[in-house]
């Protein structure tokens, strides 16, 4: 029972409620061209097909709203690292909104060439044609990072964000469990690309930091590394000459 609800809060935790969840995990799978909004729409539709707001409005329509809300603001924020006569986003005047409330149909949410987003395709930014275009079919060997790079010319500011995001490496193994010197949490060849050297230095200092009053045992506990590296940064700004 332990283990279901631990597992439960794990799933929630990247997985729950979108307000609180990672919003970059959204954003890597909109920026993936084989996907771009249709996953997500998807995903939310079947998690809150039963549900509405205070409005009366579809909950799924909200959290999609929610998560592009986001994506024009991270995109505005690199048009303005950019500098230039790049047109910033607006996502409250976007075709994309009008085009979530306008067309409650699966048909139509998931045919967005055969919508439209509205207005002049000149006056759209980059990443509303990036959201108005057809997914492109998957293949065997597709390199993301590659597709980007291709089409940098066209998305020149959108590139930039996308190599950012889709460069964070993703971690599979819990970082309590991946830090941790308990038992059969320690890290080996099978599990993690911690070189051996790192994974020692893990353990002895598992022994360094425990209270000299225990008896010392490497095998239990996990290092709080950021209490660990703070005392350290502390101990060298008061020993530097």
């Amino acid at each position: 029972m332990d283990k279901a609800l631990n597992m439960k809060w794990k799933f929630m935790e990247c997985w729950g409620d979108v307000e609180k969840s990672n919003m970059l995990i959204y954003v890597a799978n909109i920026l993936d061209p084989r996907s771009r909004t249709d996953l997500m729409e998807n995903y939310f539709m079947n998690m809150y097909k039963h549900e509405y707001t205070d409005d009366g409005e579809k909950l799924w329509k909200k959290k999609a709203e929610f998560v592009i809300a986001a994506i024009y603001e991270l995109f505005n924020e690199y048009v303005g690292m950019a500098g230039g006569s790049q047109q910033k986003a607006n996502f409250q005047s976007s075709g994309y909104k009008q085009y979530l409330y306008e067309d409650t149909s699966h048909l139509g949410l998931f045919m967005k060439h055969e919508v439209g987003f509205g207005g002049n395709v000149d006056c759209k930014t980059e990443i509303d044609i990036y959201l108005n275009e057809d997914s492109i079919e998957d293949f065997a060997g597709f390199d993301i990072l590659l597709w980007w790079k291709y089409n940098s010319a066209r998305y020149p500011i959108l590139s930039k964000m996308a190599k950012d995001v889709l460069a964070i490496p993703v971690l599979v193994t819990p970082p309590e469990s991946a830090y941790s010197t308990s038992g059969g949490n320690l890290l080996d060849d099978f599990r993690s690309s911690s070189s051996p050297s790192k994974v020692e230095a893990l353990v002895c200092t598992q022994d360094w930091i425990s209270k000299s009053s225990k008896k010392t045992n490497v095998v239990k506990g996990s290092i709080d590394l950021d209490k660990f590296v703070k005392g350290m940064c502390k101990h060298m700004k008061g020993t530097t000459v």
